[in-house]
C-alpha cells in the first residue's frame, strides 16, 4: 500500500513510522523546508555592531515533551539512548528569585526539536516544499495537486491528512464534507513567539531557566542556551518567549515590528534586573495554529474512511501536547492496518 503523508509533524512522522513497520510504503510531504511541524528550531544568522558574525539557534515551537503513555515513553526511551533525547527538569523561577523545580519528567530532543521527527521517519521518503493544494481521488487510487507550476503526485492507495484542521478543511471537503465542517469549528488558538540574544551581564547565573509571567503578554519564558544539547556562547543569552494566547489572538494581524517591540519589553521587564537589557539580535514568529483544544472524552483522536482510503490526524483531534499528536498518528497507522 503507497501512502501519502500530507504533514510531517508528529502525528504524520509518528503515522508514517507505524505504517512502514508493516511493509506499507509512506511518503511524508510538507509545505516547509523541513520536517518537525511545531517541533521546530529556527537558525538565525546575525551581525552585532562590530561587524561580527553570529549564529543562533532558538526552539521556538514547543518547548518540550512529557510522557504519560507507555507507547511514547517507549519512543523516548530509545531516543535517550540513541542520544536525540534528553531530560530537561523545569526550575521555574519563583517569587523570591530562587528556583522550584516544576516537572522533573520534562525532556527536550537533542540537538533541536526536529530530532524526535527526523528520528520517528527515519528510512521514510520525504519531499518538502511541497505545498499539497487538493486532493483527488482517481480510478488508479489518489492524486495529490502541489500547486498550479508542480505535477500532480498520484498512484497513492491513501492519503492521510496531517495538518492544522484549518488546513485540513479544503483537502477533505470534496470527499468528507461532514468532516470538514467538524475540523472547521476547531479552535486552536495563536502564539507569537520572540527570539532574542542579549548581552550576558555577567555576575552569578540564575538557578532557573523558566519564568512564567503571572500577567502580561508573555505566558513563557526559557533559557534556551541552557537546554540540554544547546550551545551556551559567552556573552550571550538566548531568550525564547512566547505570548499569551489571548495577547496573541488580540495582536494576530498586528505587523510584526510592533509585536516585537511590545514583548521586548515585557520580556526586559521580566528578565532585565536593574541594568537596561542590551539586546543584539532580536526576531518573532506567528504561529496561527499552536494550542490545540483538550480532547472530547470518547472522542477518537484520528478519523479513517476506510472505503474512500482517507484519514485525518494530527494534535487538533488528539489534543494539545506533544505526546497527544503522536497517539493521534499511531492511531491513525493502527486503523489503517486494521
Amino acid at each position: 500500500m503507497r501512502v501519502a503523508i500530507v504533514g510531517a509533524g508528529v502525528a504524520g512522522a509518528a503515522c508514517a513510522a507505524a505504517l512502514g513497520q508493516a511493509g506499507w510504503t509512506p511518503t511524508l510531504l510538507d509545505k516547509s523546508r523541513g520536517i518537525g511541524g511545531r517541533l521546530c528550531t529556527r537558525r538565525a544568522s546575525w551581525t552585532d555592531a562590530a561587524g561580527a558574525r553570529h549564529d543562533s539557534v532558538f526552539d521556538h515551537g514547543a518547548q518540550y515533551f512529557t510522557a504519560r503513555d507507555p507507547r511514547f515513553a517507549a519512543c523516548l526511551e530509545r531516543g535517550r539512548r540513541e542520544g536525540w533525547v534528553a531530560p530537561w527538569p523545569l526550575r521555574v523561577r519563583a517569587a523570591d528569585g530562587s528556583a522550584v523545580l516544576e516537572a522533573a519528567d520534562a525532556q527536550v530532543a537533542v540537538p533541536g526539536m526536529p530530532a524526535l521527527v527526523r528520528a520517528l521517519a527515519d528510512g521514510v521518503p520525504v519531499q518538502l516544499g511541497q505545498a499539497v493544494t487538493a486532493l483527488e481521488r482517481r480510478a488508479g487510487g489518489w492524486a495529490l495537486h502541489l500547486g498550479p507550476d508542480e505535477p500532480v503526485a498520484d498512484g497513492f492507495d491513501a492519503v492521510v491528512v496531517a495538518v492544522p484542521p484549518w488546513q485540513a478543511v479544503p483537502l477533505v471537503q470534496p470527499v468528507r464534507a461532514d468532516w470538514a465542517r467538524q475540523l472547521a469549528a476547531i479552535d486552536l488558538q495563536p502564539c507569537w513567539t520572540l527570539m532574542a540574544v542579549a548581552q550576558d551581564p555577567g555576575g552569578e547565573a540564575a538557578p532557573w531557566e523558566v519564568v512564567r509571567p503571572a500577567r502580561g503578554p508573555l505566558s513563557w519564558i526559557a533559557r534556551n542556551d541552557r537546554k540540554p544539547g544547546r550551545t551556551v556562547v559567552p556573552g550571550q543569552v538566548h531568550w525564547v518567549a512566547q505570548a499569551d494566547p489571548v495577547w496573541s489572538r488580540q495582536h494576530l494581524e498586528h505587523d510584526a515590528a510592533t509585536v516585537e517591540a511590545l514583548l521586548l519589553q515585557a520580556l526586559a521587564d521580566q528578565v532585565g534586573g536593574t541594568s537596561p537589557v542590551v539586546w543584539l539580535h532580536r526576531t518573532v514568529h506567528r504561529w496561527r495554529y499552536a494550542l490545540a483544544p483538550r480532547r472530547p472524552a470518547g472522542s477518537p483522536p484520528a478519523w479513517w474512511d476506510g472505503r474512500s482510503g482517507l484519514g485525518v490526524c494530527g494534535d487538533g483531534l488528539g489534543g494539545p501536547r506533544v505526546e497527544a499528536a503522536f497517539l493521534s498518528g499511531q492511531a491513525m497507522a493502527e486503523a489503517m492496518l486494521r
